[in-house]
């Protein structure tokens, strides 16, 4: 697991997940931010 990327927009003091889509390798994928575990999910 990585650390939330700046893209994912989630700062301290945020209390709700944030759901992105970003470009990886040309692959869209949605990533689920985890503030409880401070871990970004690739789904």
């Amino acid at each position: 697991m990585k650390n939330a990327p700046p893209s994912c927009g989630v700062t301290e003091g945020h209390f709700i997940n944030c759901m992105r889509c970003s470009r990886q390798s040309g692959v869209i994928v949605a990533k689920r931010f985890d503030i409880m575990n401070n871990h970004v999910i690739v789904y």
